[in-house]
């Protein structure tokens, strides 16, 4: 009988709690190695002791269906599409809850983290659009990527272009060196610039249709960066036997070379 009780009052608390989704952000930093870190800003508020103290119970819970269970809201998700991207290590990190000027409401957030990787096949070669980008080496030292928009997982239009609604924010971090070539749509903050151009963060915001929704820029990879790359790879094809004698010696003197080149570059500063 106590805990026919038990169950009852359980489900009283959901029936009685209120969550309101207020406004989230996704947030996506990009990487020279076709990876992004994500994280999404869920603000919510509750209304009432008992939505408090449901909310308090999943303090320990690390799961998507668990959160969406207790607030109702279904955007407490990855807003990355998991068949085009490998998520690894999800956290859910629930804030605390801070109260409102009335004492049955209460503002908090819930953050999520995580890697969004591109699939790899059995070589360790990147597979055709995954990814939040795609990769070309077009010239020496320059790596052209181009977004892949398909990835995200929000609501789109009968054209399939992105729709974001009011409460809904997109930025897009890019590498620091990054150079863009092309961009659409221009973010408010850049619509009289000219391309290319260097800019570190692009946000998108409100109720916005993001009409052919792409993104390319550029990154160059510094001098000394390629060295290191050169002899690292040097090294792995030497220790698996990749190489004959003759290539040996002739990348040997590549190697050298290189190291004159890249010395007397770093002499002269």
């Amino acid at each position: 009988m106590m805990k026919k009780l038990l169950i009852i009052l359980l489900l009283l608390n959901f029936a009685f709690a209120e969550f309101q989704l207020q406004k989230f952000e996704i947030i996506t930093k990009l990487n020279e190695n076709g990876s992004t870190n994500v994280e999404e800003r869920i603000n919510i508020i509750m209304f009432g002791q008992y939505s408090r103290q449901l909310y308090e119970s999943g303090y320990n819970d690390n799961t998507f269906s668990g959160w969406q269970k207790i607030t109702n809201i279904s955007e407490i998700k990855a807003h990355m599409s998991t068949k085009s991207t490998d998520l690894k290590n999800i956290l859910i990190r629930p804030q605390p809850p801070r109260k409102s000027s009335s004492e049955e409401i209460w503002f908090s957030q819930i953050i999520i983290s995580y890697v969004a990787f591109p699939y790899y096949d059995k070589e360790r070669k990147m597979i055709n659009n995954t990814g939040i980008v795609k990769m070309e080496k077009y010239k020496p030292r320059t790596t052209r990527f181009t977004l892949n928009e398909t990835i995200f997982n929000l609501p789109r239009t009968e054209t399939g272009d992105i729709q974001l609604d009011k409460k809904t924010t997109l930025s897009i971090i890019l590498p620091d060196n990054a150079i863009i070539t092309h961009l659409n749509p221009i973010t408010e903050s850049l619509c009289d610039a000219k391309f290319p151009l260097q800019s570190k963060t692009l946000n998108w915001s409100g109720e916005l249709t993001l009409v052919q929704f792409s993104l390319t820029y550029e990154v160059e990879q510094s001098l000394d960066k390629e060295v290191v790359e050169f002899f690292s790879d040097f090294q792995k094809d030497i220790s698996t036997n990749r190489l004959g004698q003759e290539e040996i010696i002739a990348l040997i003197i590549a190697a050298i070379l290189a190291f004159s080149y890249f010395y007397l570059r770093i002499s002269r500063r």
